[in-house]
């Protein structure tokens, strides 16, 4: 029976590539698992176009992740500790419509004008005390 040739997945599906300098940095291995989840369900949001306009919410993290406020909150934060977010907008609600906080990923340009900042190539914070 003749072999059937190889044909080449197609190269426009939707995916996101985590290079190694983002996972062999220290940020990366001082992240909780559920901050890194967290990143990586951000950047699935993420376009190609809409960085700084992806919207992520609490309430989303908690949903998908199974897991209280204060975890979601957290997470959240370590992310933006370590340098690899950036809150570009402040959640907002009217009474009848709310928008979640719109997030930068700083391994990500903002523009083709503003390249990545890779803010999390700095290391994790210094401990306090």
């Amino acid at each position: 029976m003749p072999r059937r040739p190889k044909v080449p997945p197609p190269t426009d599906y939707p995916h996101i590539r985590l290079y190694a300098y983002v996972t062999t940095s220290d940020a990366w291995h001082s992240l909780t698992p559920l901050a890194r989840a967290l990143l990586i369900q951000i950047w699935v949001r993420h376009t190609g176009t809409n960085n700084g306009d992806i919207g992520y919410s609490i309430r989303e993290a908690k949903k998908e992740f199974h897991c209280g406020d204060h975890q979601a909150s957290r997470a959240f934060n370590d992310l933006q500790d370590r340098g690899f977010i950036v809150r570009h907008r402040r959640a907002t609600y009217d009474g009848k419509v709310g928008r979640a906080t719109r997030w930068r990923l700083t391994a990500e340009p903002l523009s083709k004008m503003n390249p990545a900042t890779h803010d999390y190539m700095n290391g994790p914070p210094k401990p306090e005390g």
